[in-house]
């Protein structure tokens, strides 16, 4: 399955405070990652059948977020490898 990436932070607030303001509601949540030593926090935003679907979603998301932001549809399995 695939997701949106919408952002990555050094500290879960700022992906907090994000997810607030765009109002993205439950479709958004936060995993954290490790990777040479390094904790890394991601807002990932809902879940998708194929690339495809993803790449359409990106387009319902808030323009104000589309217009400031760089998303990233990444896979599921990618992430996983990188969660703690």
């Amino acid at each position: 399955s695939w997701t949106l990436q919408l952002k990555t932070a050094n500290d879960i607030s700022t992906l907090q405070g994000f997810k607030r303001r765009y109002k993205l509601g439950k479709a958004a949540r936060i995993t954290e990652t490790s990777a040479k030593g390094k904790v890394r926090y991601h807002l990932l935003y809902g879940t998708y059948g194929n690339k495809e679907l993803a790449y359409i979603a990106q387009f319902k998301l808030p323009q104000s977020l589309q217009d400031n932001e760089k998303i990233w549809i990444r896979r599921y399995s990618d992430i996983q490898k990188q969660m703690k």
